[in-house]
């Protein structure tokens, strides 16, 4: 999980997103399930890049806590996406 995590990471400093993409889906085909904290900063990475669509599918496979809601209202109003926020 921690390798996984930290190759995501890499990756998206590297702007490398469609590679971060398909690590994060090879992940959960071997059964490793990101954390929160995982799943939070890729939705603030995309959001942040204006990808709303990439935001809302990783959206669609989480159970939002109180930390992933307070980062997707950020990035939502940094989009100025006030309605989804």
């Amino acid at each position: 999980m921690f390798w996984y995590s930290s190759l995501l990471q890499t990756l998206i400093k590297c702007k490398r997103d469609f590679d971060a993409i398909d690590v994060l889906e090879e992940m959960i085909l071997c059964g490793i399930f990101p954390d929160t904290r995982t799943f939070s900063g890729l939705m603030y990475h995309f959001a942040s890049q204006g990808d709303i669509k990439t935001v809302q599918k990783l959206l669609a496979g989480v159970e939002p806590d109180a930390y992933m809601y307070k980062v997707l209202i950020q990035v939502y109003c940094k989009c100025e996406s006030a309605a989804p926020a």
